[in-house]
């Protein structure tokens, strides 16, 4: 088993029991001598197939056979690539590089994931000038792939901008993914709104929600048919009290966080006009006992979830329910209810070009910046894009009419390649490589859904990517450009006292603990906390990102 050596004994027993699995090349694989290596660290991968875990370490090694690792070392090789691979599992990984920064020892690495850790540990590393300016390294050795695409493509140029530094450089690139309608590419992905149990509305013979008073009437309705036949009355409203995600939150206009956006400008539904509203409204379904409050969980698999926030195409929730012999089967509907004449109801919507924070980068002082940087061409090509999403063509997905579509689990060939194609690759998704999503058409999957018999999911989404019928409160976190040193500070400093201040208020007030009749004190304490100010940062990275 190759190991880490550090400079003192201590960390060289620290790192060493935390391996699992040794350094492999992918060379391994049949590729020739003489190719550019780039060694690679990041986290050892694991997923389930068959009753028994399947690891990253065991593609690599050879352990399990894989037709796709196979297929990723020859696409390197056809670049002049050769792979070499260091991994840890996710629970040591914290551990492990921090023993590599303080031995130094990052250094020995060309291409480095992080695998967890904060946008406060990114500015350290930055700081401290652990990191490559890629900027810098893809003007000097992209083969074209990477400059194309940072610099020309309106969706590389956002990534990049959101993973831009004080000093004008980006350090890092993600998981990324862009979304588009019928072939052409949206600024906004699919919708997440409120969801009702449409096969108990036909159950009792009644229609989708359209006021406050039918919703309410409804919840009542499930209760009192005993919806899951446990003789109880505990079907409910599962959301949570803490926070304005909910849904029921957007009839009213409000935002879905404590800091939201609309049309890429920072509001907060604390400074809303019918924040109140909505408070009340929700204190008298919690009178009325039709909230979930229950903290054991379990209420979706003991059939108790009459409404929830989800997003509108989503339909995993369903299989999950243990529902009654014969009942028909599990539908969650999504709906929206305008409740105020001169107030929009919102929803929640993805940004058409998503990422996620699973950074990757090139260490300051890595001894082959041109291989990981000719690494990060191939990493942008929808190539390894098809690769990541799908597999490979013939084996684990097939194209009809010019769309891919996933080969069946269940055919024999296939086996744990192609199931951990349809999941997830191992090598992705804060492992090794980041990831790079295909420009998904949402038209073919709104049309699965009606093909899997859930045509009011489909038509829901459908109408809101062709009639825009509601404002959409965006998805923040993947609009924010990365922070400054001064704002990684403040952030740090406001919000955990402004967070459990915002969630302890919206419980207790909809649990009626305390009054409306004191809001301006309480208004007044958010102030003071930082909301403001947290709302002018979002504001500042917000712009950056444009």
């Amino acid at each position: 088993m190759k190991r880490f050596f550090s400079v003192a004994a201590l960390l060289a027993l620290v790192v060493s029991m935390t391996f699992a699995g040794g350094r492999q090349t992918a060379g391994s694989a049949g590729t020739a001598d003489g190719l550019s290596v780039v060694k690679a660290f990041g986290v050892n991968r694991t997923a389930a197939y068959d009753g028994r875990n399947v690891s990253f370490s065991d593609w690599y090694e050879g352990k399990v056979p894989s037709r796709l690792w196979e297929r990723l070392v020859a696409d390197l090789a056809q670049r002049g690539l050769k792979l070499e691979v260091e991994a840890v599992m996710s629970d040591q990984i914290a551990t492990v590089f921090q023993t590599m920064l303080a031995s130094g020892k990052l250094n020995d690495y060309d291409f480095v994931t992080m695998g967890w850790g904060d946008e406060q540990i990114m500015q350290g590393l930055y700081t401290q000038g652990r990191m490559y300016a890629l900027n810098k390294g893809i003007e000097e050795y992209s083969t074209g792939n990477a400059r194309n695409y940072y610099f020309n493509n309106d969706a590389g140029i956002f990534f990049r901008k959101t993973a831009t530094f004080d000093d004008g450089n980006f350090y890092w690139i993600t998981q990324i993914g862009e979304a588009s309608y019928k072939g052409q590419k949206i600024s906004m992905g699919f919708a997440a709104t409120g969801n009702i149990r449409y096969d108990w509305l036909q159950t009792l013979g009644l229609k989708i929600p359209a006021t406050l008073e039918e919703f309410t009437n409804t919840l009542i309705a499930f209760q009192q048919n005993d919806m899951n036949k446990n003789g109880i009355k505990d079907e409910v409203a599962s959301v949570s009290l803490e926070n304005f995600t909910t849904g029921v939150a957007q009839w009213f206009g409000l935002g879905t966080g404590l800091v939201s956006a609309v049309d890429y400008k920072t509001i907060s539904p604390w400074y809303q006009p019918r924040v109140q509203d909505y408070i009340r409204y929700m204190n008298q379904l919690y009178k009325a006992g039709l909230l979930y409050v229950d903290s054991e969980g379990g209420a979706m698999e003991a059939n108790r979830v009459a409404y929830q926030y989800q997003w509108a195409v989503a339909n995993w929730d369903e299989p999950q329910i243990n529902i009654p012999p014969g009942a028909a089967r599990a539908y969650y509907v999504p709906f929206v209810i305008k409740v105020l004449p001169d107030t929009e109801p919102l929803v929640y919507e993805q940004n058409g070009y998503y990422r996620v924070f699973n950074p990757h980068f090139i260490p300051a002082r890595a001894k082959n910046v041109e291989g990981a940087i000719k690494l990060i061409d191939y990493l942008v090509t929808d190539e390894y894009a098809t690769l990541t999403e799908y597999g490979i063509e013939g084996y684990t997905f097939q194209i009809n009419d010019g769309k891919k579509g996933y080969i069946p689990r269940s055919s024999n060939h296939i086996g744990v390649d192609g199931f951990l194609a349809s999941v997830v690759s191992l090598w992705t998704n804060i492992a090794v490589l980041a990831r790079r999503g295909t420009v998904t058409d949402h038209y073919d999957q709104i049309q699965q859904l009606v093909t899997d018999g859930y045509d009011l999911k489909a038509a829901f989404q459908t109408r809101v990517y062709e009639e825009r019928p509601y404002p959409a409160s965006q998805d923040v976190s993947s609009l924010l450009s990365f922070p400054t040193s001064r704002e990684v500070e403040r952030i740090q400093a406001i919000t955990p006292d402004l967070n459990t201040y915002s969630a302890e208020l919206l419980t207790s007030l909809i649990m009626g603990e305390k009054s409306l009749d004191n809001w301006n004190s309480y208004i007044s304490d958010l102030r003071r906390l930082g909301l403001d100010e947290l709302i002018s940062i979002y504001q500042a990275r917000i712009d950056r990102g444009r």
